[in-house]
């Protein structure tokens, strides 16, 4: 289906503060309740959905290690593709026309990266006003290649990752692996 990006952020947090940050960088947060989510989530940890758009695919977070393969391809996808009458060509060249799009993609993902000094889709600049305006001492970032929806997706793989902001924060989120919870402290 898709990638999302997910937050966590700490019990007893201002979240007016926190949405109004996340506005300003023309983000939304929407409450999850995903269960295999939450039931691995620290006593009063919220989990949100940071909405820009529809999804995030496309996202710089993990770009530098994230090559859409075809296995990215559901299955129904190509089932759909075979009852409407497409052969293995067509979905090949199908194939093909979305892997070179991918390959373009990544290109101009690097140079707007380039452009915003190094600051993966300003995760860092949000994180660190964040820091600032709203208080907390960690934000955590989620990002995962959903089948489901956000609500219902089963995570099987599930691991946290300490980051300091004051580390190289940028490089970490380009190479930020699907399924592990980075939790950005402070």
């Amino acid at each position: 289906m898709c990638h999302f990006i997910t937050i966590v952020i700490p019990p007893k947090s201002d979240l007016d503060a926190i949405r109004e940050v996340f506005q300003s960088y023309d983000r939304k947060l929407i409450p999850l309740s995903n269960p295999s989510i939450i039931d691995r989530l620290g006593d009063g940890e919220q989990y949100f959905q940071a909405q820009k758009k529809i999804c995030d695919c496309g996202t710089a977070l993990g770009s530098a290690n994230h090559q859409r393969d075809l296995g990215r391809v559901d299955k129904k996808e190509l089932d759909n593709l075979r009852r409407k009458g497409w052969g293995d060509s067509k979905i090949n060249r199908w194939l093909e026309q979305k892997k070179a799009v991918d390959e373009r993609e990544k290109r101009i993902r690097n140079l707007r990266s380039l452009e915003r000094g190094g600051d993966p889709d300003g995760w860092c600049a949000i994180t660190r006003k964040t820091f600032d305006e709203a208080k907390i001492q960690y934000c955590g970032l989620l990002l995962h290649w959903y089948a489901r929806g956000l609500d219902s997706e089963n995570f099987k793989k599930f691991e946290r990752k300490v980051v300091s902001h004051n580390s190289n924060l940028a490089d970490e989120l380009y190479h930020m692996q699907e399924d592990v919870l980075y939790l950005i402290s402070k």
